[in-house]
């Protein structure tokens, strides 16, 4: 997953170049990008693991680190295919890059199979939708926990990490 998001962060800092220019500042952001996009999947799999397994013991529910951690495995696989879509688009995408004036134009380019931005973008969320069902799926059948405490464990932390970040942007 690391892999895929370092091309196509190495990509698409490619195509900001060619649209934008090179300067200075912009390659700072483009190596912090790649960094960050290289990070990202394994602070994603790891936040999910560990607060599931605080909030099932919260719950008092008994789960081994493992379980949590295979069923966490399990579920990033629709993200991973999603990204690796992502990522085969912009990579076949490149050939066209140079007849894109502005940023706007970006937005309305088609992409493999005629998809944009939007339909990637939906294409994304679809899939780790997808990917919080499969680990709920786990852990309420595999591991015989409660539906309840399965959801809740699942999606509690990441939800409260998303209406945090959307609070605190009406902020600022």
């Amino acid at each position: 997953m690391s892999l895929t998001a370092i091309v196509m962060s190495v990509y698409i800092n490619e195509y900001e170049q060619i649209i934008f220019g090179l300067n200075p500042f912009s390659q700072i952001i483009s190596s912090i990008n790649i960094i960050s996009g290289a990070i990202e999947p394994f602070i994603s799999f790891t936040f999910i693991c560990v607060t599931s397994k605080i909030m099932l013991r919260v719950m008092e529910e008994r789960i081994s680190m493992y379980d949590i951690t295979l069923s966490v495995a399990y579920g990033f696989i629709p993200a991973l295919l999603s990204i690796l879509f992502f990522a085969v688009s912009i990579i076949l995408f490149r050939t066209e890059i140079t007849a894109i004036a502005n940023i706007s134009e970006l937005y309305s380019v088609k992409f493999f199979f005629q998809l944009s931005f939007v339909d990637l973008k939906r294409i994304s969320l679809t899939a780790w939708a997808l990917s919080y069902a499969i680990i709920i799926y786990f852990f309420f059948v595999k591991y015989k926990l409660s539906f309840f405490s399965s959801f809740i464990s699942t999606v509690v932390p990441t939800l409260t990490v998303v209406l945090l970040k959307l609070f605190f942007s009406e902020i600022v």
